[in-house]
């Protein structure tokens, strides 16, 4: 058995985690500070702004779900890991077809989930939903 312990190149979360933010200032840091993407950080940003704009993860179905999700996974943009919770079945019932609020329905899982998930476990949950909401705020720019 082979297991993938590749880490996405994107996970930011923190602004420590950002891809080469690079600041155009050579002042101190202050409010006026300017800062650039690198090209790299530019590509990434417009990979997850088109992946904004087809999938409206507020409103979204199966099928949306697991195109999104092995999209999301094949950029790079998602763990092996934020993949599966991610992409989980919404239904037992295969041929279900209305859409559903995922971002809500992640917090709604967490929510209830909390009590038997270890901190590895909500962190993954927690990473999600954040993916999700990076989603959904993108999309309403």
């Amino acid at each position: 058995m082979h297991i993938n312990n590749q880490i996405s190149p994107y996970t930011a979360h923190t602004p420590a985690n950002q891809p080469n933010v690079q600041n155009d200032s050579s002042a101190s840091a202050n409010a006026g500070d300017t800062f650039t993407l690198s090209k790299d950080g530019q590509n990434i940003e417009q990979k997850w702004q088109t992946f904004a704009e087809q999938y409206d993860v507020t409103n979204i179905n199966q099928q949306q779900i697991n195109q999104l999700t092995q999209g999301l996974f094949d950029a790079g943009l998602l763990s092996t890991t934020e993949m599966m919770i991610m992409g989980a079945p919404l239904s037992m019932n295969t041929e279900q077809t209305g859409s559903v609020d995922l971002l809500s329905d992640m917090k709604h899982t967490l929510d209830l989930s909390t009590p038997t998930l270890n901190a590895e476990q909500k962190h993954n949950y927690q990473s999600v939903i954040d993916i999700l909401q990076n989603l959904a705020d993108k999309r309403m720019r």
